[in-house]
């Protein structure tokens, strides 16, 4: 087996190849939530893995990890992105389409006619609890990452409502 072949068989080159792909390649599924929004990845990334590689190794990176880009407005590159437990990836979310409540993790339930505070940990979703308005729920969550010591939860969280609150 070849190197090449080794490098492309890798998680590491399989993280960068999705990345550069739903950035830049217009035909991904992707596609419309990162390279539509104007999310890139950076010049020296982009045209070279073994730059890509050097700095992920450089950086912690391990097979338990994924990328983070710390301000989810912005792309790809050094100064935008670290490694997070794969976990704490799925509270990594925007909010839906749907949602009406204006906070990520808050919504209507109808046939109680209360708002419902959630967020996923461990792969686990959890209710937090049952408010009367968006805001209160809002606040739950948040006091709820502070007691659990959720801290990537937090950070993630206050980077999803910098402009909210």
């Amino acid at each position: 087996m070849s190197e090449y072949t080794r490098i492309k068989d890798t998680r590491l080159y399989t993280t960068w190849e999705s990345m550069v792909a739903r950035c830049h390649l217009t035909t991904h599924s992707g596609y419309y939530k990162y390279g539509a929004k104007g999310i890139a990845v950076c010049n020296k990334w982009r045209s070279n893995y073994r730059v890509f590689m050097a700095w992920a190794l450089m950086t912690g990176y391990t097979d338990k990890l994924t990328i983070e880009r710390v301000d989810f407005t912005q792309g790809y590159c050094p100064q935008n992105c670290t490694w997070i437990p794969m976990a704490a990836q799925a509270g990594n979310r925007g909010k839906s389409a749907r949602n009406t409540s204006g906070y990520v993790g808050v919504s209507w339930h109808k046939d109680k006619k209360q708002w419902i505070a959630r967020t996923t940990v461990y792969k686990k979703r959890v209710e937090i609890g049952k408010f009367n308005t968006p805001e209160e729920a809002h606040e739950a969550r948040r006091l709820f990452f502070i007691e659990q010591g959720l801290e990537e939860h937090l950070r993630v969280y206050n980077l999803q409502h910098k402009h909210s609150t």
